[in-house]
């Protein structure tokens, strides 16, 4: 009997495809080695042109892929958001924390395996202007710690709170150009109220994520108007709900970042509570707060992320308590929140470093306790060195 040669080729040509199937399946999983993955930066509000985007690493253990036949592996419509506290270069002097200042390898490490990473920028980047008169604490770190913290893989800084003007116009000025030539972008703050409130949008991995920044602690001089420079204020609601909008209409995600609550407290207010709940309703996916220096509890509200205060990171506290930190890790995928992580962190100096053992799990039921309040559920296994959120039960 002769055999048809177009049905023999068609076999042959599934016994390839097959054969590439399975390779492709095998080298996107179980790869624990990081990979390259481009992150396009739309630019901070004063920007009018956009440079290319930087390059990070991320953990397998974040992101999946799809196999295909036709190429290499493609990733989903998810990434990776890491967000960390306040960051105060100017807490110490420029030749400590250029010496000690610096996230311990373990840390870095950590920063380095997800897409985006978020802080709050806790003072000026200038060597000019002069304190403002009669502020107890002012704060001003060297030009050149932009470029650091952009090395250390921060790729978004919030700069609305009440230590960004510490040393004047002109400091602020050198402050939005160093963060703008380190290619780090910034969100809450700029030459007037149009720029401050404008959201600052990343593209990661295909999905794009409006960052706002909000501050309701607000010394004189430093809120933005229509015709001078400073922050954008949380006192607006009607203002921080129509950002939140306009942003909604633009990304994929929105993040907001809010400098709010009372110093030293473990709890936020009912107020705090309400507004936050308020701005998830209006279109925000994640809320990220600071200012009391110290960590309180996390909510999950309709699926959405809220971390009250993330305490301090780079910065050198007057108390044992603002030693205590977090690093926190979402994923995101399709829009949704998908898993979130919190890594213990404790800071020696101005240097933070991970918690792990006894001391990180101690710690990580201790922020478990303070978040009692949510009824957030906390999953702290023996064999990890973070917790994994979820939802009330």
């Amino acid at each position: 009997m002769t055999k048809n040669p177009n049905s023999l080729s068609l076999k042959i040509l599934a016994l390839v495809l097959s054969t590439v199937f399975i390779l492709s399946s095998i080298g996107c999983s179980g790869r624990s080695e990081p990979r390259n993955k481009a992150v396009a930066f739309e630019g901070s509000p004063s920007s009018s042109s956009v440079k290319p985007a930087m390059i990070m690493r991320v953990s397998s253990a974040y992101i999946k892929e799809i196999p295909t036949i036709a190429g290499p592996a493609t990733p989903l419509s998810g990434f990776t958001l890491c967000a960390v506290g306040d960051i105060n270069t100017g807490s110490r002097p420029t030749t400590y924390v250029k010496k000690y200042g610096y996230p311990e390898k373990n840390l870095r490490d950590l920063l380095g395996t997800t897409d985006l990473t978020f802080g709050n920028l806790e003072c000026a980047l200038s060597l000019r202007g002069s304190p403002v008169p009669g502020k107890r604490f002012t704060f001003r770190g060297s030009p050149q710690d932009a470029s650091a913290l952009k090395n250390m893989g921060f790729d978004i800084l919030s700069i609305a709170n009440n230590h960004s003007k510490d040393y004047g116009t002109i400091a602020f000025f050198d402050t939005l150009s160093s963060l703008d030539q380190a290619q780090v972008v910034r969100a809450g703050g700029g030459k007037n109220s149009q720029e401050a409130y404008k959201a600052a949008i990343i593209t990661a991995n295909g999905t794009k994520i409006a960052f706002l920044a909000f501050s309701g602690i607000l010394p004189g001089g430093f809120t933005a108007t229509s015709r001078s420079s400073g922050v954008a204020s949380l006192r607006n609601t009607k203002a921080v709900l129509l950002a939140i909008k306009e942003a909604r209409e633009k990304a994929d995600i929105v993040v907001v970042s809010l400098r709010w609550g009372k110093e030293l407290s473990t709890r936020p207010s009912t107020e705090q509570i309400k507004l936050a709940h308020q701005f998830i309703d209006a279109g925000a996916d994640t809320i990220l707060g600071h200012h009391p220096h110290v960590v309180q509890g996390i909510e999950i509200y309709k699926g959405k992320i809220i971390a009250y205060s993330l305490g301090n990171f780079m910065f050198s506290p007057g108390n044992a308590k603002g030693r205590q930190s977090v690093l926190l890790s979402l994923k995101m995928q399709n829009g949704k929140l998908i898993s979130a992580r919190v890594y213990p962190v404790y800071i020696n100096g101005i240097k933070p470093t991970l918690l792990v053992g006894k001391k990180g799990q101690a710690w990580l039921t201790e922020i478990a306790k303070r978040s009692d309040m949510f009824k957030t559920l906390f999953q702290i296994r023996g064999s990890t060195d973070y917790a994994s959120l979820g939802p009330p039960s």
